[in-house]
């Protein structure tokens, strides 16, 4: 096994001069949809469709406030009264499920004071 490239092993299909390696295989990974409106934090559930829940937030911040309701992970209905004032974050992270690396397992919702 070559020190240089970890994770990889020589390819015993090929025989030709040069060195050829394939990735094992990847642990398995999700990917995890955080919406922060106006510093609260959920993840949303699976099941929630994050380009729906962008045009909803958009629909509700050109008008002059409209409850935009959406799933968090967990089964929880969140209601959020959205303005042209409000302050929208919708981020995607894929995460190793099952790693210590993630990030959202701190919580699945809410507000986080790390100290």
């Amino acid at each position: 096994m070559n020190l240089h490239q970890p994770n990889r092993r020589r390819n015993p299909l090929r025989s030709h001069g040069h060195a050829s390696y394939f990735l094992h295989d990847p642990a398995p990974t999700e990917i995890y949809t955080l919406i922060t409106i106006d510093g609260a934090s959920f993840v949303l559930a699976p099941t929630q469709d994050a380009d729906q829940l962008c045009e909803e937030l958009e629909s509700a911040a050109a008008g002059t406030g409209t409850v935009v309701r959406f799933e968090a992970a967990g089964h929880r209905i969140v209601r959020s009264l959205i303005t042209p004032r409000s302050r929208v974050i919708i981020t995607e992270e894929e995460v190793t499920l099952n790693s210590e690396d993630t990030v959202m397992s701190l919580s699945q919702s809410g507000n986080w004071d790390l100290l």
